[in-house]
């Protein structure tokens, strides 16, 4: 006998009838007629509506699930509800700035090279007493700025404008210009077309260590850019284009030009950028050995004069051309001439200061006829400031008359196109033509 039959011949002794459990599907039913129906969830579509979209499940539920957002925003938004002007005011007030307004990332110190082309620059043995200001340490301890950019796009680009527009980035030790292309290339270039005012140092190619003339030069500065967290470009060697143009360039020396190329192309394409101030060290042997025949100069005008020597002579001619290629409005070129810590005179070391601040004085006349600006700036407590006012170093001279002297560079001079040019090739066949002359002289006496 089954438990069930127990049970109901149990309940019949007693005089009760056993009632027999619902089924699962009538205890459903009934707990559904007790609770109330739920409300049709869209707000948008009725039951009517979706009747072409039931045999289509995704369709159908995106459209039975729609509803309005409110007309009035519940929450405010610092992007959305805030001006643009407050939020830059909220910028500055966090203090994204350096002190002074500038950042100096590749100052004295940071290339090794020799002693003697540093002394005259920034003193070494003072690195302790007077260190440098705002150093590259300092702009990567700036996370304030990383933090700020990381909340979204609008404030990503509001703080970049802000961050890099607002401050002078400062270059001012050899190969400036490549450290300045690396750092544009680690940045990206979202970032670097904010820049409004840089400071670099003027790209020199010479065989000395101040530049990158080597391979194991270029693997040095490679430690320095990573160590950096820094990314450098990459310069390549077309070596069938090398030998058709039949040129004996090292790979150094392309990388070089490369990397200066770049840069010039880089700073070309920022359309924020207002002023461009290229530091030239008061000892740099720019022009190298100035020797120029009066004869040859005295055919052309005072303008084409100071061109011919500054362009034609300088050990880096090709740099000027696309130096002027960046003029444009509402851009402003200046030469800066950068002198050292120790005072200058004529009586101490006359011949080699000289030599030197003459060079300055043909540079000042190559910036007045190019329509450039030019200024000077000393090295004091761990910084420069840049003065466009006279400087009275580059007003002191020899008392040789012998020397080759610029001419005097009035306003509104200008290099004219149609004007008879110079160049470096008749300058040496006049040279060569008068040593002849004086050797035919010698002769007959």
């Amino acid at each position: 006998m089954t438990r069930r039959h127990g049970r109901e011949l149990q309940a019949r002794k007693d005089g009760h009838q056993l009632s027999t459990p619902r089924s699962a599907q009538e205890s459903r039913r009934s707990k559904a007629n007790n609770v109330a129906p739920k409300p049709w969830p869209s707000t948008i579509y009725t039951q009517e509506d979706l009747k072409p979209y039931e045999k289509f499940r995704k369709l159908y539920g995106e459209r039975k699930y729609a509803r309005e957002f409110p007309k009035q925003k519940q929450t405010l938004s610092f992007t959305d509800d805030l001006p643009t002007e407050i939020r830059l005011m909220v910028y500055k007030h966090l203090g994204l700035q350096a002190p002074g307004g500038f950042f100096e990332l590749w100052g004295p110190g940071t290339w090794p090279c020799r002693a003697e082309f540093r002394d005259n620059i920034f003193n070494p043995t003072l690195d302790a007493a007077t260190p440098i200001r705002n150093t590259f340490r300092k702009y990567a301890a700036f996370r304030k700025v990383v933090a700020l950019m990381r909340l979204c796009k609008k404030v990503h680009g509001e703080v970049a404008e802000l961050f890099y527009g607002e401050q002078n980035f400062r270059f001012s030790n050899s190969n400036g210009f490549v450290m300045l292309g690396a750092w544009m290339h680690t940045i990206g270039a979202p970032h670097f077309q904010c820049l409004r005012h840089v400071t670099v140092q003027i790209p020199m190619r010479d065989t000395d260590d101040r530049c990158i003339s080597s391979l194991g030069g270029w693997k040095v500065f490679e430690q320095i850019v990573a160590k950096r967290g820094m990314r450098t470009p990459m310069y390549g060697l077309d070596h069938k284009k090398q030998q058709q143009q039949q040129q004996r360039v090292t790979y150094a020396q392309h990388r070089y030009d490369t990397a200066v190329t770049g840069v010039f192309q880089d700073l070309k394409s920022i359309p924020c950028l207002r002023k461009l101030e290229l530091l030239v060290p008061w000892n740099f042997p720019l022009l190298g050995n100035l020797v120029c025949e009066r004869g040859y100069l005295e055919q052309f005008d005072v303008v084409e004069r100071v061109r011919h020597v500054v362009e034609d002579h300088c050990l880096d001619g090709s740099y000027w051309a696309q130096l002027a290629a960046l003029k444009r409005d509402k851009l402003e070129i200046a030469l800066v001439v950068l002198h050292g810590l120790r005072c200058m005179d004529l009586e101490a070391d006359a011949y080699f200061v000289q030599s030197h601040l003459r060079t300055a004085r043909w540079l000042a006349a190559y910036a007045k006829i190019m329509g450039y600006g030019f200024g000077h700036a000393r090295w004091r407590d761990g910084t420069y400031q840049v003065a466009y006012d006279p400087d009275p170093l580059r007003a002191l001279s020899e008392t040789d008359d012998g020397k080759l002297e610029p001419p005097e560079i009035q306003a509104g001079m200008h290099v004219q196109q149609d004007a008879p040019r110079s160049s470096e090739e008749g300058c040496v066949e006049f040279q060569v033509a008068l040593w002849r002359h004086w050797e035919m002289i010698g002769q007959t006496w």
